[in-house]
């Protein structure tokens, strides 16, 4: 999105005009510099000139005056770019000391500079999603855990599935949103539960789920390592072929159970291949609507700068453009958090 309103904002309607009129891009010599200053900023130099150029019109050579940006200080006599339409001097001149910003204006490609920075978002953006996780399978999360030996297994049945308000939240704060999560019961009389997604639906998964025999995951902290963190990244696999990820802790908040060490490996025993179980809830209006409506405002800011708007206005239907998917999340966000609150008792349960 930035680099569309980036195209948008770069090019020049003057530009496209001149073009149009059969103009194009050639050098020109600089008669006479009236001004140059050296701009100091943090993270460019430049000059910044005054000076007047000779364009060779049809009708005859004309001294033009023009104001650009030069890495190196300008004399008279060197050569500059100009943009012009020979046979019609009317519609100005268009002068730069980088070919390449005049190409930019009329639809040319970006400069070298904004190419490199495009490219090294992609790859720093591939370099994260590889680093944490963005292309294992199942053993995503746990992985780090398996390698080190640190990853406990514990067969469990499924009692239940509910929601209850989240006092403490994983990073230590103290926010109380509708959390689903599943409850579940060890064969030694372990009482534990798994905190899931808000997005997870618990109508749907309780439809899958409850009373199955399962197999849980989690990866066993040092109490050094997470101070104060009653919750373990957890994973239950189901008749070893789909799982549900989550967080661990214990009904009563106790510690978690010791569990059996996993051997040491790169992948859960029940191989890279789970499922997920599909728990996205279907189609809501009362929940999605409005980010989706959110969506298309955003869309159609796009829509409207491609079909071509002034600077102000690109400028703010760029703003539009930004805000609409951060409005869309906090829509359903609300949305699905009262969702989640039908679920909740009357009185309200604490995971604690």
């Amino acid at each position: 999105m930035g680099l569309f309103f980036y195209a948008a904002l770069a090019s020049s309607p003057e530009a496209s005009r001149i073009a149009e009129a059969g103009g194009g891009i050639r050098a020109v010599s600089v008669q006479k510099v009236l001004s140059s200053e050296y701009v100091r900023k943090k993270h460019s130099r430049h000059y910044s000139v005054v000076a007047r150029v000779s364009v060779p019109f049809e009708a005859g050579p004309r001294s033009t005056r023009a104001e650009f940006d030069s890495d190196s200080e300008v004399g008279r006599g060197d050569k500059v770019w100009a943009l012009y339409a020979p046979s019609s001097a009317g519609l100005g001149v268009l002068v730069e000391s980088d070919r390449e910003v005049l190409e930019e204006k009329v639809g040319g490609p970006a400069q070298w500079s904004i190419q490199v920075s495009a490219l090294a978002m992609v790859v720093i953006t591939l370099g994260v999603g590889i680093l944490f996780g963005g292309f294992s399978k199942a053993s995503r999360g746990m992985r780090g855990a398996l390698r080190k030996g640190r990853c406990r297994t514990l067969p469990v049945m499924v009692d239940g599935v509910e929601v209850a308000l989240e006092r403490n939240s994983p990073k230590g704060g103290t926010s109380r949103r509708p959390m689903p999560r599943l409850t579940l019961a060890g064969r030694a009389g372990e009482r534990l539960v798994v905190l899931l997604d808000p997005v997870v639906d618990p109508a749907h998964l309780s439809r899958e789920i409850i009373g199955c025999q399962a197999q849980l995951y989690w990866r066993a902290f040092r109490p050094a390592d997470r101070p104060g963190t009653p919750y373990a990244p957890a994973m239950l696999v189901l008749d070893g072929q789909r799982c549900v990820r989550g967080r661990l802790g214990t009904a009563d908040g106790d510690g978690l159970p010791e569990g059996v060490p996993v051997p040491v490996s790169r992948d859960l025993p029940e191989g890279d291949g789970l499922r997920a179980i599909r728990t996205l809830p279907a189609w809501d209006p009362k929940i999605h609507a409005p980010g989706l409506w959110s969506l298309l405002a955003g869309v159609l800011a796009l829509a409207l700068v491609a079909s071509g708007t002034g600077r102000v206005v690109t400028l703010i239907l760029c703003a539009a453009a930004c805000v609409a998917p951060a409005g869309a999340r906090g829509w359903v966000k609300s949305r699905r958090n009262r969702y989640l609150q039908g679920y909740l008792p009357a009185s309200g349960a604490d995971i604690r």
